[in-house]
């Protein structure tokens, strides 16, 4: 059994090897081709950079595209591993000599669990740490480096919206076209909010709306100069309003978990999930594929062990943007769809190991 362990462990690691980087290789080729003309038109401040940004931006995409390879990655592998057995009719001469498939597939799902962990891992800190990184060279390509944010402030009972605003990993956020609009039906509109003399100004031309509940009509004022206290204060500072701004993508694992709210509890959870993913597609997938009767129909087998393989994906993909949008506890959300998905890939492959 250690020398089929160490044949097993040789044959699918060079093979999940093998056929994650062809993956990784087509689906990078594809995406250059379908925008390699927006990439060679866009007008960009250092002409000469272009294709060194080009690298740089697939580069940090590689971890994304990864994440989506792994778990199909793994069971292709195990597949591989297994064909050869399967033909020359060592998987029937093993299991009539007392060896259950269990003990076989071991090594794969020793693997499966090792090809988790990297998921998550790519999920919870590399993919978080690169994503700012695509996302300035995105915008350096579209010649768009701003995008509209909004937030709340539930003491001062005011929402504030920026239609253009760019908030980089370091540094003040810098906003442009601001609102702030105030429970008590008031309203102020700036060119610009910045951060200067240590305190947030706004700038540009502003405009006050002042609800007149006597008379039941508005008062528009313009001003030169609106200080920023009382019901519109902002008592954020730049590090601050920049971590309550920052796209939940480009937080950490760790750092959803310490913020604790719903949201990023529910992307935490999600992530985190996903270190079941390739060991809950094995244990679809080698179940319909290792029987004595898919010797002779090896690519047919194959086929539908990675289509059985998809259900716990797709289960657990789908749990997680229902969580994202459900008023429940991250944690039961997440946790239904585990289950859903775990529970069936268990008993099949239970009952498949021990017949």
């Amino acid at each position: 059994m250690k020398t089929l362990d160490r044949y097993l462990y040789k044959r699918c690691i060079s093979a999940l090897i093998l056929i994650t980087t062809l993956a990784m290789c087509l689906a990078v080729f594809f995406d250059l081709v379908l925008n390699l003309e927006n990439y060679l038109s866009a007008d960009l401040d250092e002409p000469e950079k272009r294709w060194s940004l080009i690298i740089q931006l697939y580069a940090t995409r590689l971890p994304l595209i990864l994440s989506g390879i792994i778990p199909y990655a793994m069971v292709a592998s195990a597949l591989i591993c297994i064909t050869p057995m399967l033909r020359r009719g060592e998987w029937t001469a093993a299991i009539a000599g007392g060896i259950s498939p269990q003990r076989i597939v071991r090594p794969l799902c020793i693997l499966a669990i090792i090809a988790g962990i990297v998921l998550m891992l790519c999920h919870n800190s590399l993919n978080p740490r690169l994503f700012p990184i695509s996302q300035n060279i995105d915008a350096q390509f579209d010649r768009k480096s701003f995008s509209s944010k909004l937030w709340h402030l539930k003491d001062q009972g005011s929402t504030w919206y920026a239609s253009h605003a760019i908030v980089p990993k370091e540094g003040p956020p810098q906003f442009r076209k601001v609102f702030i609009t105030h429970q008590d039906g008031g309203a102020v509109y700036a060119d610009q909010l910045r951060w200067e003399n240590e305190r947030w100004e706004l700038n540009g031309a502003i405009i006050e709306w002042q609800a007149n509940t006597d008379q039941d009509a508005e008062q528009v004022i313009q001003k030169k100069d609106l200080p920023l206290i009382g019901k519109y204060t902002l008592p954020l500072a730049p590090d601050a309003l920049r971590q309550e701004l920052l796209t939940r993508e480009a937080f950490s694992g760790l750092e959803l978990w310490e913020r604790g709210d719903h949201m990023y509890m529910t992307l935490f959870l999600n992530r985190s999930i996903s270190i079941f993913v390739p060991i809950l597609a094995i244990f679809f997938a080698l179940p319909i594929f290792g029987r004595f009767e898919n010797r002779q129909r090896i690519l047919v087998a194959a086929t539908r062990a990675l289509i059985y393989a998809s259900i716990p994906i797709g289960i657990i993909a789908l749990s997680g943007m229902a969580a994202d949008a459900s008023s429940w506890s991250p944690w039961i959300s997440n946790g239904i769809g585990l289950a859903i998905a775990a529970v069936p890939a268990c008993l099949v492959f239970r009952r498949w190991s021990s017949a």
